[in-house]
């Protein structure tokens, strides 16, 4: 019996009733899990900022501000307008003129923040004697590069304002194709309803029609038709003036036997459910050309003035051609290179008045494919007897590349001045008093970057090496968001003085490369110099091509 006790005092004395809970430790858990909550939800109230309204405010973002270049940042505004002077916008907003030759780079005002937001200008040019300041305004796109728009002339001494218009009978203030100034002075050239027009000074009335054959659409002077300036001259105008503004040459398209290309068009706000149907002369592989003709126009006798047609050469006159690029290297000679239309030919000429037939200099062909002609002029010398370019020049089995050479006019001899396995992008000037080229060049298996460089235009002795190209911004900070450097501003007249298209001081780090750099001074050039013409102000020896805004 004792046994039987025994057995049940070591058993566990457990509840059989289910429905008893540790009502204590839930209410604490909750308890805890409401105090959690309430942080929570108190430092989320606390710490969220105030309501800012809508995420989008004022007007939406538009296809067209983006493809129009509005939202671009802005790029460098200054302008070479002589050897020592740049015409900029200041940072008051203003229209200033640098003088770079001045050791306190001292500037003037051309025109003050009020006048230019009262005016409200698109582009602005000063003339070259810094009296009249020409400002496009109201703008209207054409194309990639050609636009209409109202000019106005600014009075720098008399804050003045003038509205050009070549026939006032017709409008007081008509829209232009395009306006520039004479190389001297402060004379006009302008292109209204694809006819020329010449005025002698901003003050004056009357303008002098050069020519009067011009049909929209179909035929049009001193403007390019949208081959040409889409694809071949890349630019708006088609006139080149002489240094002394007497002589000018021009190119005249005739598109009569081109076909139309007919797009529909919308428009940006057209309340009409049909679109309008545009027309254009779009040529296509086998069919017609536009028919191009370069003429001389003498401004000697306004009331007489007389044209003359410039003749190409032989091997370009009996084919169908294109002319690529025109410019002045005399008061009496132009430079023209053409192109078959199979572009497997190009030829650099010469033409020289009065006859205007076209010599030929250089000629670069390709038999397995094109030729990739340079999209500047050559820069003649100051004696017009020799000029640079670039031209393919083989590197052994690796082919050719793209480099500088001279070529002697007489003699027609072509000399490379550059070498490698890289390329020359682009020449800036050549610097005939101190014998130095500067230009635009892509270092060797580095195809996105561009850098300035210069070189010697002293021929090598026969035998001996190449002067070597010297890079002055390969040691510049590159931008980790582009690989690019900055391309450098091209200036007509003195690149000693170029301005490079990005902000930071690199003059140190230049002056510390030109100390690293051993080199002798270059011996004066044994080329024959022009005697100067006592008649009119010498140039400054250096040749380049011309400055952007």
């Amino acid at each position: 019996m004792a046994d039987h006790d025994n057995m049940y005092d070591d058993e566990e004395l457990v509840s059989t009733n289910p429905n008893q809970r540790n009502w204590r430790g839930i209410l604490i858990a909750l308890l805890v899990i409401i105090a959690v909550l309430a942080l929570i939800v108190t430092s989320v109230a606390l710490l969220t900022p105030p309501d800012e309204g809508p995420r989008v405010r004022g007007t939406r973002l538009r296809l067209t501000d983006v493809l129009s270049g509005e939202l671009s940042p802005p790029p460098f505004n200054g302008t070479w307008v002589s050897g020592r002077h740049i015409c900029y916008r200041d940072p008051w907003g203003g229209i200033s003129l640098l003088d770079a030759s001045d050791p306190n780079v001292t500037s003037r005002s051309l025109m003050s923040n009020e006048t230019f937001r009262t005016l409200n200008p698109a582009s602005f040019t000063l003339s070259p004697d810094h009296q009249y300041l020409l400002l496009a305004q109201n703008v209207k796109k054409l194309f990639k590069y050609s636009f209409l728009a109202q000019y106005v002339i600014y009075n720098v001494n008399t804050s003045e304002t003038i509205k050009i218009a070549p026939n006032p009978g017709k409008s007081l203030h008509p829209y232009l194709l395009h306006v520039q100034w004479s190389p001297r002075g402060h004379a006009l050239m302008m292109v209204d309803d694809y006819d020329i027009y010449f005025h002698s000074r901003p003050s004056s009335s009357r303008a002098f029609r050069i020519t009067d054959n011009a049909v929209p659409g179909v035929h049009s002077n001193g403007f390019p038709d949208w081959l040409y300036e889409e694809e071949i001259l890349r630019s708006s105008q088609a006139i080149w003036m002489s240094e002394d503004g007497y002589l000018i040459l021009y190119a005249s398209f005739n598109d009569s036997l081109v076909e139309q290309m007919h797009m529909s068009w919308f428009g940006e706000e057209s309340k009409s459910l049909y679109p309008e149907v545009w027309s254009l002369r779009y040529p296509k592989p086998g069919t017609a050309n536009p028919i191009v003709k370069l003429m001389i126009a003498d401004l000697t006798d306004l009331m007489n003035i007389k044209t003359k047609a410039v003749r190409p050469p032989p091997v370009i006159e009996n084919t169908e051609h294109y002319f690529t690029t025109a410019s002045w290297i005399s008061l009496t000679e132009v430079s023209i290179t053409w192109l078959t239309r199979s572009q497997n030919l190009s030829v650099i000429t010469v033409c020289k008045s009065p006859l205007w037939h076209c010599q030929e200099i250089q000629r670069v062909s390709e038999s397995h494919g094109w030729v990739d002609t340079p999209p500047e002029s050559p820069l003649f010398s100051s004696n017009s007897s020799s000029y640079i370019t670039i031209a393919p020049v083989r590197d052994g089995p690796a082919g050719f590349f793209k480099h500088i050479v001279w070529v002697n006019v007489l003699k027609k001899q072509v000399v490379p001045l550059t070498h490698g396995r890289w390329e020359v992008a682009k020449i800036l000037a050549w610097d005939q008093t101190n014998n130095t080229i500067y230009f635009i060049g892509i270092p060797p298996s580095k195809p996105g970057q561009r850098h300035l460089y210069r070189v010697s235009s002293i021929l090598p002795e026969v035998g001996s090496a190449l002067h070597p190209a010297f890079c002055i911004t390969c040691a510049a900070p590159v931008s980790p968001d582009n690989e690019t450097d900055p391309e450098p501003e091209e200036n007509s007249q003195s690149p000693v003085h170029s301005t490079l298209k990005e902000t930071g001081d690199w003059h140190s780090q230049l002056e510390a490369q030109e100390d690293a750099v051993q080199e002798e001074e270059p011996p004066q050039s044994t080329l024959e110099r022009r005697k100067p013409d006592k008649s009119r102000k010498e140039s400054p020896g250096i040749v380049g091509t011309p400055g952007v805004h």
